[in-house]
């Protein structure tokens, strides 16, 4: 016989009715953006150089290839084999976003079209 205790309650889980967290937003850590400064991102595909994080200032300079502010991989990183990817077991996925919005002074995508005028 267990005193003291209500055996009829339910222990506290995160998704309460009463809607108390067990996680602290202040304590989540976030990216800091490097700088106030932009800097310049090529797109070239043989580059050593980090995407920059997606809150970060940055212009894009279009060497060819998509840029971050179009399609973004979750992972920085990819596992070079199979086995690699199911022993890390972490979920890869591309966020694409046709239609972002360019910062001023970033150079468009260019049109192309294949229709003759």
């Amino acid at each position: 016989q267990n005193q003291g205790h209500n055996n009829n309650q339910q222990p506290s889980t995160p998704n309460t009715p009463s809607g108390r967290s067990r996680i602290d937003p202040n304590q989540v850590p976030r990216p800091q953006a490097d700088s106030d400064d932009v800097k310049e991102f090529h797109t070239r595909s043989l580059s050593t150089t980090a995407v920059p994080q997606a809150s970060s200032a940055f212009r894009v300079i279009d060497d060819g290839n998509c840029s971050p502010r179009f399609m973004r991989m979750s992972l920085s990183q990819i596992p070079s084999t199979k086995e690699l990817a199911n022993r890390i077991a972490i979920p890869m996925a591309t966020v694409i976003q046709p239609l972002a919005e360019l910062p001023p002074g970033e150079t468009p995508v260019p049109f192309v079209s294949d229709l003759q005028s």
